[in-house]
This record gives C-alpha cells, structure tokens and sequence, in this order.
C-alpha cells in the first residue's frame, strides 16, 4: 500500500472521514440486522430472515476491525491478539451465515452435501482463529480465500440456476450477489497487497443490503398478499358456511325456523333454564283438517296457506327470545324461554286468533269454514332429573285434548304436580 503523505491537520481529517464512513456502515449494517432478526422473531419459520441478520451482523462487526479500525476508539486498550482475531472471525462466520441464508431462499437449486461441505471447512477455519496463535491461522488463510472464492462461483451458479428456472427474486439476488463478489474480490487482492485500493466490502455491502432488502422486501409482499388474499377467501368460506348453516336451520317453504333449528334451541334453552331454574314453555300447532284442505283445493294453494299462517305466527311473538318454528307438515311449534304456563296460553291464544283473522276461506265441509288451529301449551322449570323431549310429550297431549275437544281451540297440560287440566280456551264462534 502506498503510503499517505501530508500536514498532520489533513492526515487526522482523512483519517477521521474515514472513521465516520465506518461507523455509519456499522449503524447501518446492525440496524438491517435488527430489523430482519424483528422479522424473524414472530415467525421462526421464516429462516432466511435470521441468517441474513446475523450476516449483517457479522458484516457490522467487521466494518469495526478492519482498515480504519473504528474498535480502538471504542475499546483502546483491546490486546493485539483479541484484536486480529476479531478481524477473522466475521469474515469466516460469514461464509455459513451466507451459504446458510442462500439455501433457504433456493434450496431445491442449492445441493445440501456441497453447503454441508462449505460449512464444514468454515467451522475448522474457525477453530483455528479461536484457538490457534495469529502465526498459525493466518497461514491458513490463502487456503481458506480459495475456498470462498469456489464457493463464491458455486453461489453464482445456484443463482444462475434459478434465473433459469424463472424464480421470481432470482433476478436481483444475481445482480446483488455479483456487486457483493466484486467488493470482496476487492478485498482480497487489497489483503494480498495485489491492488492499491481499499477495503471496501462492508461499504459496498450496504449496496448489496439494499438490493438484497428489496428482493426479501418483494418476497415477504407477496407471501403476505397471498395471507390476505388466503384470509378474504376463508371470510368468504366462512359467510358461505355461516349461510349454508343458517339455511339449513331455516323451513324453505315458510321462511321460519325449521325443526333442526327447533331442537337445537330446544336443547340449550333447556340446559340454561335448568341453570337459571326458570320455566321453559313450549306451544304445539296443528292446522285443523289440513289434508281435507291440501286434497281439496291443492298443494300450490295448501302451501300459500302455509306460508301466510306461518308468517302469522311469527309475527305475533314478539320477543326475541320466542322461537317459532316448523315442526313439520302443517305442524308447528313455539318455544318461549323464562315463561310459564299463565304466558304460554296467553301467546297462544293471540296466535290462534291471528290464524283464524287470515279468514282464509275453505269449502271442502269442514266445520268452520275457514282455515283455524288447534294449540296445545306446556310449561315446565327443567332440571337434572327429566329431558327436553317430555316438555314435547306435554305440549303434543295438550294439542291432541284441544282436538279432541272440537279443535280451533288453545289447551294446557297440567302442572306437574296438579293431576287436572288447568285451563282451556274455545274460539269466538264456540263463546
């Protein structure tokens, strides 16, 4: 190297830029470590993340120990020989974390035995510079420069490679890792006195982070638009299922709950009425001679009917908590949480009105003349010891007692531990 000359002002003004160009390498280096190991740390799947960190890292260290030697201002009485060993041990700790890093972005171009291989001679070199006096292991180092140099064109190559299989980051990791290859061919032809020049690998690096980040930057961009475009499809899956599920709770031709719906809610309004020890109440519906109806004027026109007593029902539950359901054919069922039996007959009976005002007419010589329902209601507090199906059992023997006793009518099965019929109601016309 030839030496500078020049007034003391201007050497230590020389010296001095160059000291400030290696510590902004350093800031500059350890940060992009830091932000790829914060990368790293919430997915620690995403390698490639933590051996670029700790490449940076390495590289940062470096920018410290060599040429300016930036260190014996942070740490002037460091010993030579911790001091030269600090210079090695980046530049040999960097061969894994590279080789590292490039096959987790191109593993199916990067053969696993030659990076074992590479690895391996790094990790013995390295032993040498913890373990082995200055003397021995930088005797060492022309051996170990030709095997960076080997595995510098094998890099090359597995880029190369995967410019040709049309990997999307290919592309730029070729054209920053052949800018990186010349700095430190640089390097090593300034080490070996060769050339009069520099050191100028960790500057140069920061070129290379910065293609390398873009092409990470890229990579990570288009994983996380595959994340959202993967989560606005499983939103959508899930409005498809939440959809399916509704539909399949809801009667198709009345557009209420139908009985799957119904024994579901039967089922957890049992369990929390138990929990809470309130009363459960449950209606039972049948429209009266409804075959003699379908027979007679059809089943286009059946359904219409249908239709309009369901929405009728529905619509005179006016709680929330009221479920009104199809139980089946020209049955149906109303399931009414924290209400007794005094609640459940009242519902019922605005409910067989609101049939009955349909004033749906029928002429097929049933007794009424018009389309009406028979209702049976039953009320219990559930518990441990009895099942939903027997609040069912009731309500189904109240409505068969309402049929029996004329139909178009509203009865109630008795208390629990009453043995008589508590209450009854007949229509209008029978008052």
């Amino acid at each position: 190297m030839t030496p500078l000359l020049g007034t003391p002002r201007a050497v230590r003004e020389f010296r001095e830029r160059g000291l400030g160009v290696k510590f902004f390498t350093f800031g500059s280096l350890l940060m992009i470590a830091l932000y790829h190991l914060a990368i790293f740390l919430p997915r620690r799947t995403e390698k490639s993340a933590l051996y670029f960190a700790s490449f940076c890292l390495l590289m940062a260290v470096r920018a410290l120990v060599v040429d300016e030697q930036g260190i014996l201002l942070l740490l002037p009485k460091i010993p030579w020989d911790l001091h030269v060993r600090l210079a090695y041990l980046p530049f040999t700790l960097g061969v894994p974390a590279f080789a590292l890093f490039l096959r987790s972005l191109f593993r199916d171009e990067m053969n696993a035995v030659v990076t074992l291989a590479f690895n391996g001679v790094a990790f013995a070199y390295l032993a040498l510079v913890l373990f082995t006096p200055p003397l021995v292991f930088t005797a060492f180092l022309t051996p170990f420069e030709i095997v960076i140099a080997l595995g510098g064109l094998y890099g090359l190559g597995v880029l190369i490679l995967a410019v040709r299989r049309k990997r999307e980051e290919a592309p730029l990791f070729l054209a920053a890792f052949l800018f990186y290859l010349l700095c430190i061919g640089n390097d090593i032809c300034y080490h070996r006195l060769l050339i009069d020049t520099a050191y100028i690998a960790p500057s140069g690096f920061l070129v290379f982070i910065f293609l390398q980040s873009v092409a990470l930057a890229r990579r990570y961009s288009d994983a996380f638009r595959k994340i959202e475009s993967l989560d606005q499809q499983k939103t959508t899956l899930e409005m498809a299922a939440a959809t399916l599920r509704t539909l399949t709770r809801i009667d198709p031709l009345t557009g209420i709950a139908n009985r799957r719906r119904f024994d579901e809610r039967l089922g957890s309004e049992w369990r929390r009425a138990a929990r809470e020890e309130v009363p459960l109440s449950l209606v039972m519906m049948d429209l009266d001679f409804f075959k003699e109806f379908n027979d007679h004027c059809g089943h286009t026109t059946g359904d219409d009917v249908l239709r309009r007593c369901a929405a009728a029902l529905h619509a005179a539950a006016k709680r929330p908590a009221d479920l009104v359901a199809r139980f089946g054919g020209e049955e149906f069922a109303a399931l009414l949480p924290n209400t007794g039996i005094d609640g459940a007959f009242a519902l019922a009976e605005t409910m067989r009105a609101a049939v009955e005002e349909l004033d749906i007419a029928r002429d097929d010589g049933t007794p009424f003349g018009k389309v009406t329902i028979s209702m049976g209601c039953a009320s219990t507090t559930p518990d441990a010891r009895n099942e939903p199906l027997e609040l069912v059992k009731m309500a189904d023997a109240a409505l068969y007692e309402a049929k029996r006793r004329g139909r178009n009518r509203v009865e109630c099965a008795p208390p629990e531990e009453e043995p008589t019929v508590r209450c009854s109601a007949v229509c209008s016309a029978q008052r």
